[in-house]
């Protein structure tokens, strides 16, 4: 299912509102875990995140059942890198 996520950035003493289109993986009571499409804080693409509800307005063009898991197209790992050391 897809939804409109709603997330501020903090810069230079104002918050900036950005909406992307994201897919709902699952969902509990208060929250949907969504897999983003693009970097958001410390999230990169492709990776799923907890949000509120409050936060996504769904599409109401789209089935109600959770989309299917797609798995990420390139991972890399970065725990032995000389940032990190």
């Amino acid at each position: 299912m897809k939804a409109q996520y709603t997330f501020s950035v903090y810069d230079f003493g104002k918050y900036h509102p950005h909406t992307v289109t994201v897919t709902i993986v699952d969902q509990t009571e208060k929250r949907y875990k969504i897999r983003i499409p693009c970097c958001i804080g410390h999230h990169a693409p492709g990776d799923t995140m907890w949000v509120q509800k409050r936060k996504c307005r769904l599409n109401d063009d789209t089935p109600t059942a959770p989309a299917k898991t797609v798995p990420a197209t390139k991972q890399y790992d970065y725990t032995n890198s000389f940032w990190n050391q």
